[in-house]
């Protein structure tokens, strides 16, 4: 029999090793700054958020500040007369059409001293407490602090000029009384734009 020379070296190998208490790991920094166990080369976790987390953080932080500062701010008088001007025409239009389409008349009241409008299409509207109010209508039409415009079947209206301001900037709606159609314009800075 041929004895086999890597069995007798693993034995030899085993019986000489000594059993030794185990030191604890050295631990070291890495140049990124995370904490290394210097034996087993193995990185140690450390409490704390990562880079990405934070700036998903910050990305969130910067939206929520951008709405806050967009809803705090008080809006441009020049844009509450755009929205008041878009509102009362869309309401003058509206009755037209319901008056063409119900083949009866359909009446637009704006109150002066209130600073409302209604008609039986939009219901009540209301314009800015600031806002300068001029209305020139049919003299059938006009009562004490109010005046109105009537839409007739046919398409065509009692007609007349509003004329609205805020701050420096004015409005003019102009309904024609053959075509009952309605123009609106907003002038500001002396630059006039329809709307």
């Amino acid at each position: 029999m041929t004895r086999r020379p890597a069995q007798r070296t693993t034995l030899s190998v085993l019986a000489k090793v000594r059993w030794r208490p185990r030191r604890p790991a050295r631990r070291r920094l890495t140049p990124t700054g995370a904490l290394t166990n210097v034996r087993a080369n193995r990185k140690i976790p450390r409490a704390g958020f990562t880079m990405l987390e934070m700036l998903v953080a910050l990305a969130v932080l910067a939206m929520a500040g951008a709405l806050a500062s967009q809803l705090l701010r008080p809006r441009s008088p020049r844009l509450r007369l755009e929205a008041a001007t878009r509102a009362l025409c869309a309401t003058l239009r509206a009755a037209r059409s319901r008056a063409i389409a119900a083949d009866a008349p359909a009446i637009v009241a704006i109150d002066l001293v209130a600073k409302t409008y209604s008609s039986p299409v939009a219901g009540l509207g209301r314009l800015p407490k600031e806002v300068a109010i001029k209305v020139n209508v049919a003299h059938d039409e006009a009562r004490g602090g109010a005046g109105a415009i009537r839409f007739f079947p046919d398409g065509g209206a009692t007609g007349g000029d509003i004329l609205l301001a805020l701050g420096g900037s004015q409005a003019k709606i102009s309904v024609n009384w053959l075509t009952g159609g309605t123009t609106c314009a907003l002038v500001s800075g002396g630059v006039a734009a329809s709307l």
